[in-house]
């Protein structure tokens, strides 16, 4: 990795979180979702966080699914470009 940034070629990204991060949501909301079973569970929304700010985002559990699925096919991706993400190294 040294070498990298020696060459100009090593990239820092941040995350970027105007309401809140997802692990805050889903460690205030965990007990929200325990027991979702039907397709009608799935498309009842789930109330917001209060993030100390007047903007909140209200995610039902469709929404989250597909935010799994992204988060599985984009760790897929990295993994496979050799890429060293800071919590998902082991």
């Amino acid at each position: 990795m040294i070498e990298e940034i020696q060459r100009g070629t090593f990239l820092a990204v941040f995350e970027f979180s105007p309401f809140g991060s997802l692990r805050e949501y889903l460690t205030i909301y965990a007990g929200s979702y325990a027991g979702l079973s039907s397709e009608e569970d799935l498309q009842e929304g789930i109330p917001p966080v209060s993030s100390g700010s007047e903007l909140s985002m209200d995610l039902n559990p469709s929404v989250l699914i597909s935010f799994c699925k992204q988060i599985a096919n984009d760790m897929a991706y990295i993994a496979q470009k050799k890429v060293v993400h800071r919590d998902l190294a082991i």
